[in-house]
């Protein structure tokens, strides 16, 4: 699912009709209840049922399926979706954080801020690690001048760059990251890095 892409974001101004009279408002500002009119080449700003009008919709962002579908006079359609044909009038049901789109991006959002068991073994790790870390570096800085080395706040550098435990720290949360975005990006939601870790340990897949 690409909903990383600019072009599968919801409309920002949305058309319609109030008192019979046709004007423009910003999506955010749309109630339940309005009537809004997406003509060709325009992407659906609500979630809700037509009202009049047939068209072809594209709805690859949130279904990921291939085709457009076609749309009449009481079938759904969603935020985000490309009408692609026909003028469409729309009964405004869900708006804003509330339709299927917002719903999915709130999914996103929560299972990137869950930390996996594996983030959560690392950032314990590194807690003990650091400490451990300044106190050989401390070392080698009194061995150095001790045994009188020219070169000693070079090796002292080294050993901190080498044991840095940032490889740990920010390469485990980096990594899932990416992958739930990819994931995302072809179509594939993961809740959270929990879910991709237990993936990880399975062998066959029921469709």
């Amino acid at each position: 699912m690409p909903l990383a892409g600019c072009s599968n974001r919801p409309p920002r101004i949305a058309r319609v009709r109030r008192d019979g009279v046709e004007c423009e408002v910003p999506a955010a500002e749309v109630v339940i209840g309005d009537l809004v009119i997406v003509r060709p080449g325009e992407r659906i700003p609500v979630d809700g049922p037509v009202v009049a009008g047939r068209s072809t919709v594209d709805q690859a962002a949130l279904t990921g399926e291939s085709a457009p579908i076609d749309k009449g006079p009481g079938e759904p359609v969603y935020t985000g979706s490309l009408n692609q044909f026909g003028v469409l009038e729309i009964e405004a049901e869900k708006v804003g954080h509330e339709t299927t789109f917002g719903q999915v991006l709130r999914l996103v959002g929560e299972a990137q801020r869950r930390k996996a068991p594996l983030e959560r073994t690392a950032d314990r790790l590194a807690r003990y690690f650091l400490p451990v870390v300044e106190i050989v570096a401390g070392l080698t800085l009194a061995a150095g001048y001790w045994f009188g080395w020219a070169d000693v706040w070079l090796r002292t550098v080294a050993v901190l760059v080498v044991a840095c435990p940032c490889a740990l720290v920010l390469a485990t949360p980096a990594a899932i990251l990416a992958s739930m975005a990819w994931l995302a990006r072809h179509g594939v939601l993961i809740k959270g890095g929990a879910a991709l870790e237990r993936l990880a340990e399975c062998d066959n897949l029921r469709l």
